[in-house]
């Protein structure tokens, strides 16, 4: 069934959306929509002022009549001419499912034709002149990234366009259909990777969230989480590791080692570099936000925009990174494709996609499976103790400390190797006993760290006999040093 929808009006820009001498506009949901008939019911929702609304696919042919000194971006092809003093933009776009666009004065415009499995299309960056530096570093991600997307599929628009949000506009970084908006820094060195990851994260949902349409108003997360898990890989694919570096303004604490601090601040920093795990840039979100990391509860009930982030994308992302750890890259990289190549132009729900994720895989990890993405169970394991008894006898307690169960594997390091021992983690305590000749050192839960979501990774580990004062008392001293060197430093202004 087709419905045809034709609508005049006039919009009128504020004063008040002018930045420095230049103006911004963002226009998105600004004009009626269809709701998805899907399954014999439509789908409705009250507009929700930071969740996307659920919408039909459909094609539009829009004019935009606006005063001259204004350029636009906008979802799709656009035409322009030139009338009486203003711009006529024509702009056309098929199969998408929202048409979004900006209107501004103060932003230089640069193009690149790239080509992805022999099909040519255009990379437009609109961006201020003071931060031109990185046009170059945004046409270079959008190819890596694009060319690595095509195993799922070539994109199939002839355009992708990216504005560089004014740092002083309250709008946050978002993907529409065919249009991104991103905020970066004043200064944001490659190295940190912040534009690189922000645009992965970012590119990959016009595959995971506008190709494949998932109900944001009650699962976000299927395509917010899973858009962020796909930008994590992109990045590290195309860039490497990401490391810490010291920084006035930001940090990379180690979870596990709490030295000085104020009110959370840390007292003591370290100058170096420290590689940064996967997920790692929200685990402390994470953390501080348990009570909104149940997947199960639909997206619009959320009180706030911290909750909605932490249920659509930190959750979801560390869950889905855990999980691959669980299954295999391999398999799991073959269950997500089969996932998006099934539903293409699709509305897929999360029992499809735990159905196909699930595939192949045993009974018990399945149960996990529905664990990390339809509960609000935690997990967290630790080891009680390792007893020396007599006859070469060794009692190592372990716990679940938290509600989530998994499979998981104990490692008891002896002098000459280590035992593995495969454990369903579904006690809430069990004392494995072990017969051994060979002098047992110590003890480790999950030191492969599959599992993301373990509350605390200090309690997975036991040492028979602690011998730390002499490291303890190094690093004190090294510590030290650094923080004088650093007050010197900034004694000096």
């Amino acid at each position: 069934q087709e419905i045809t929808f034709e609508i005049n009006y006039n919009i009128f820009f504020h004063e008040s959306q002018k930045f420095h001498k230049g103006h911004f506009y963002n226009f998105q949901n600004w004009y009626v929509t269809v709701l998805p008939y899907l399954d014999g019911m439509n789908y409705k929702y009250p507009l929700h002022k930071f969740i996307e609304p659920y919408l039909e696919y459909s094609d539009y042919s829009i004019n935009l009549k606006i005063p001259e000194i204004f350029d636009i971006a906008a979802s799709g092809d656009i035409g322009m001419s030139l009338e009486d003093g203003s711009k006529i933009f024509e702009c056309t776009a098929n199969g998408i499912n929202n048409f979004s666009w900006f209107a501004f004065n103060s932003l230089s415009k640069h193009k690149k034709e790239i080509s992805i499995n022999g099909k040519e299309f255009d990379v437009i960056v609109f961006i201020k002149e003071s931060k031109a530096g990185y046009v170059e570093r945004y046409f270079e991600a959008t190819e890596k990234y694009m060319q690595s997307l095509s195993e799922y599929v070539v994109y199939p628009f002839g355009s992708i366009t990216i504005v560089d949000l004014p740092n002083v506009s309250n709008l946050e970084s978002k993907s529409y259909s065919n249009l991104i908006s991103l905020k970066s820094d004043l200064i944001s060195p490659i190295r940190t990777q912040k534009i690189e990851y922000k645009l992965a994260a970012l590119i990959a949902e016009q595959y995971f969230g506008n190709i494949v349409i998932s109900n944001n108003m009650e699962e976000s997360w299927l395509s917010k989480g899973l858009s962020a898990f796909v930008g994590e890989k992109l990045v590290s694919e195309h860039y490497g590791k990401l490391f810490s570096y010291f920084n006035i303004a930001d940090y990379y604490p180690i979870y596990g080692l709490h030295f000085m601090s104020y009110a959370g601040i840390p007292m003591i920093y370290t100058i170096g570099e420290h590689v940064i795990p996967e997920g790692a840039r929200y685990i402390d979100s994470y953390y501080k936000n348990l009570a909104f990391a149940d997947l199960s509860i639909p997206t619009y009930k959320l009180p706030s925009y911290d909750a909605y982030k932490v249920s659509s994308i930190v959750k979801p992302l560390i869950a889905l990174l855990t999980l691959e750890r669980f299954v295999g890259g391999k398999k799991f990289n073959e269950n997500l494709s089969n996932y998006f190549h099934r539903n293409l132009f699709q509305y897929p729900t999360r029992k499809d996609f735990l159905e196909i994720m699930g595939k192949d895989c045993s009974l018990g990890n399945k149960k996990f499976y529905n664990e990390l993405f339809n509960s609000s169970k935690i997990f967290d394991y630790g080891i009680s103790y390792i007893d020396e008894r007599e006859d070469n006898k060794y009692d190592i307690m372990v716990e679940r400390i938290g509600s989530g169960i998994t499979p998981i594997k104990l490692s008891v390091n002896r002098e000459l190797d280590t035992l593995q021992i495969i454990w369903d983690g579904k006690e809430k305590f069990k004392i494995f006993t072990i017969n051994s000749n060979s002098v047992i050192i110590s003890a480790e839960i999950d030191a492969e760290s599959k599992n993301l979501l373990d509350l605390n990774f200090a309690n997975n580990s036991y040492v028979v006999e602690e011998q730390y004062w002499g490291s303890v008392s190094y690093a004190t001293r090294v510590f030290f040093w650094f923080q004088n060197a650093l007050m010197l430093i900034g004694g000096k202004g």
